[in-house]
């Protein structure tokens, strides 16, 4: 027991430490964005400062872990430098016995960040939406950034969009929906979007796209028409500032909002599935699976297909959404998981570096929290594409990270 408490206040003061450093270096960028807000827009500093308090919970969710890294790599280093680690082998203390204590408290600390992540975080992110909602009121597109690739409803339609770049959004599709299901898909290269000076009509307008109309329920019948600008009207919207007004986008659903949107969703797909089946059937084509069906299918007119590659379109924006879904889920566990995995692998190369100081403990966390966040970032953009499962890429950092650092305890171990 005394040995464990020494252990965990070797780590205490370095995780603080670097836990202080790397919050001042994520809030650099916020900070200018914060001016920017603050001076070029006039907005009000208890707006801003709001804005830069609630953007803490992001920060925060990505400095500890790596925070952990520094402290036990720091922690292990001083201990081998000054002959301790030795001293506890001679007394027959082994290393896995000295890893006990920072291990249990890393799990202490991963239960709590999933509570942080699962409670904390989301409405943090969302009351950052809806202060900034607020500000960029007059540049509505402003307001969607980070909502790329999810659908964002309005009454009567939903939106989907790949890019937004200052006040224009790219890759835009709209899926008008009546009381069968969706009737219209709009497609276009480009949009812009305005909101009335009440905030109760959003006007779209669409550049260079095309317009697909369906009858659900004569999915045969389907209209396909060009267009070089097309302007539509949303109204209904009461765009007020009110936290229970405004949707949540995935990085704003605790657990069980983001496992029951997964559920829709699938429901959804489910759904847009039955109804190329129908469609299917009214032209002849049979097949067990949606993919059967489509292989088929490749031999008829794209003119009779029209309304079987409307639902596949439907079909393939579902399920991308609900990887993009399951991204966000997953990494709500992974995320806090690696501050068990960095104290796997932080203990047996911080007994190797020995005395390095915070500068040689920040070197080789960095280095590694590159890694880890490279096999994070790529992950999550292959399940978006619906490449690889959305479980194993966010997993996969910490499995991979997490073997490394066993093998190096068991190397050392045997030694």
């Amino acid at each position: 027991m005394v040995l464990d408490r020494y252990i965990l206040r070797e780590h205490l003061r370095p995780f603080l430490l670097s836990l202080s450093v790397l919050l001042l270096i994520l809030m650099l960028d916020t900070i200018l964005e914060m001016m920017d807000l603050l001076i070029s827009k006039g907005v009000p500093f208890f707006v801003v400062g709001q804005i830069a308090l609630f953007s803490l919970a992001w920060m925060l969710a990505l400095a500890v872990p790596m925070a952990v890294l520094v402290s036990t790599l720091m922690a292990f280093g001083r201990l081998s430098a000054d002959g301790e680690v030795l001293a506890m082998w001679a007394g027959g203390v082994s290393p896995y016995r000295m890893l006990l204590a920072p291990l249990v408290a890393s799990a202490t600390l991963t239960v709590g960040m999933v509570e942080f992540n699962d409670r904390v975080l989301p409405e943090a992110n969302h009351r950052v939406k809806v202060l900034l909602a607020a500000v960029h009121r007059k540049r509505p597109a402003l307001s969607l950034k980070g909502r790329e690739g999810t659908f964002v409803d309005f009454p009567g339609y939903s939106l989907l969009f790949r890019k937004v770049k200052g006040e224009k959004l790219y890759g835009v599709t709209l899926y008008g929906r009546g009381k069968e299901g969706i009737t219209t898909v709009l497609k276009a290269k480009w949009g812009e979007l305005n909101i009335s000076p009440d905030g109760e009509t959003l006007t779209v307008t669409l550049h260079q796209g095309e317009v697909h109309r369906m009858d659900p329920k004569e999915p045969e019948r389907y209209v396909r028409t060009n267009f070089s600008k097309y302007v539509l009207r949303i109204s209904g919207l009461r765009m007020g500032l009110r936290l229970e007004e405004v949707g949540r986008g995935d990085r704003e659903m605790s657990i069980g909002m983001l496992k029951e949107k997964i559920k829709e969703l699938k429901a959804k797909a489910k759904k847009a599935e039955s109804r190329i089946s129908e469609i299917a059937l009214k032209l002849g084509i049979r097949g067990e699976t949606t993919e059967e069906i489509l292989s088929r299918a490749r031999a008829i007119s794209r003119g009779k297909l029209g309304g079987m590659l409307a639902q596949l379109e439907v079909l393939k924006s579902y399920r991308r959404s609900i990887n993009r879904y399951e991204v966000e889920l997953h990494k709500k566990y992974s995320i806090p998981a690696a501050c068990i995995v960095f104290v796997l692998v932080g203990m047996p190369l911080g007994i190797r570096v020995r005395r390095g100081g915070l500068g040689v403990g920040f070197g080789l966390s960095v280095g590694f929290f590159v890694l880890y966040w490279a096999f994070l970032i790529g992950g999550e953009e292959l399940a978006d594409r619906m490449l690889v499962s959305p479980w194993a890429m966010m997993w996969a950092p910490d499995l991979l990270i997490g073997a490394l650092g066993i093998y190096l305890l068991l190397r050392m171990g045997a030694k």
